[in-house]
């Protein structure tokens, strides 16, 4: 999958906090990989990052990067992804819990506040205790020790 060099530079800074937190809590971190199961719609699914518990190699997580430098009807992309990553873990059991963080301007402050308030689990119940969305990098610096955690 093509990033532009705003998303390669958002992924880098993303792995970079992973890199201080999950090494202690128990968690190794991977590269890309494409999922060996279709995203809904049809066509390849790509994860930024995948995240394998250091204890148990069947207990894992995905982590996905979404940058946004400018508006439009960008706003959309989070439930979609949302979904994307409760079909991976249906799919998939070893995958036990995803994260999202979004990075840059371009998010609308309606999306922002529909995120931090969790409104958006009133519209996607399933994601409830299985995805964790963090509105911008400070966010995930603030509550990756605590959020980025596998339990079996």
């Amino acid at each position: 999958m093509v990033k532009g060099e705003g998303g390669k530079q958002f992924e880098k800074q993303c792995r970079s906090v992973l890199e201080i937190w999950c090494p202690k809590n128990g968690l190794v971190l991977s590269e890309q990989s494409k999922l060996q199961f279709p995203k809904p719609g049809g066509g390849s699914h790509f994860v930024d990052i995948e995240i394998v518990s250091s204890t148990d190699t069947q207990t894992r997580g995905l982590f996905s990067c979404k940058w946004q430098k400018s508006g439009g009807t960008t706003d959309e992309k989070i439930a979609y992804e949302v979904i994307k990553l409760l079909s991976a873990m249906e799919f998939d059991l070893r995958y036990k819990h995803a994260w999202i963080a979004m990075g840059g301007t371009g998010w609308s402050q309606s999306i922002l506040k529909f995120v931090s308030s969790k409104e958006i689990e009133k519209w996607i119940p399933a994601m409830k205790g299985k995805v964790t969305i963090f509105k911008d990098p400070n966010d995930l610096m603030q509550r990756a020790q605590e959020e980025i955690r596998l339990y079996s």
